[in-house]
Parts: structure tokens; sequence; C-alpha cells
């Protein structure tokens, strides 16, 4: 399926935004710069701006972004609280007394 192709068929339904993992191929590079829809968002498959101005919101996680984070992004950020994907984790709490050798067996 090639970039017309898609772009004439996704024209065609009625839709109210579309999401675009915009980094992940060319074809869903390209076809972010078509207003196919009213309001256009992308996530956080790539945690930075995609620069592109037919995205109008960046979807992210608080526990990715800076305070200053709008700034630096082109799409209005909308960031959610508590969430995270495999590329974080919560850092377990540091024990009072650091394990010894004892500890591990030797």
């Amino acid at each position: 399926m090639g970039y017309s192709y898609a772009s004439a068929s996704m024209a065609k339904r009625p839709i109210f935004s579309l999401s675009a993992l915009v980094r992940m191929s060319a074809k869903s590079y390209f076809l972010a710069f078509a207003r196919l829809a009213p309001v256009q968002l992308t996530w956080f498959g790539h945690p930075d701006t995609t620069g592109i101005p037919n995205l109008d919101y960046f979807v992210s996680s608080a526990l990715f972004e800076l305070g200053d984070a709008q700034s630096h992004n082109t799409e209005h950020l909308v960031t959610l609280p508590e969430t995270g994907n495999i590329a974080y984790y919560h850092r377990p709490a540091t024990p009072a007394e650091p394990a010894g050798r004892a500890h591990f067996g030797s």
C-alpha cells in the first residue's frame, strides 16, 4: 500500500482524530504532514517533538517531561499522570544498610 492509496482511503472516512506513530516508518512520517483529520496527535513512541505543524497534540507521560517541556514542542503537550511504558520504572527503595558479602554467600 503506497502513500497515495493510504492518504486517499483515510480521506474518505469521517474521522475526528488521527493518532500517528510518526517516526515508525517513512509512510507514517509523510502521512503526518497531510491534514487527514480535524485533530491529529502523536504520542511517546519517540519522546521528542516531531516539528510537524499538522500535528496538534503530543501525548506523553508526566514522568518523562521536564517542567519547561512545552517550550520544546511544536505540538500542544498533554501529559498523563503516573503513566509510563517499559522504558520507565519506579526506583526501588534504597535499603538503610547496604548488604555485605555475607548476605550474598561469600
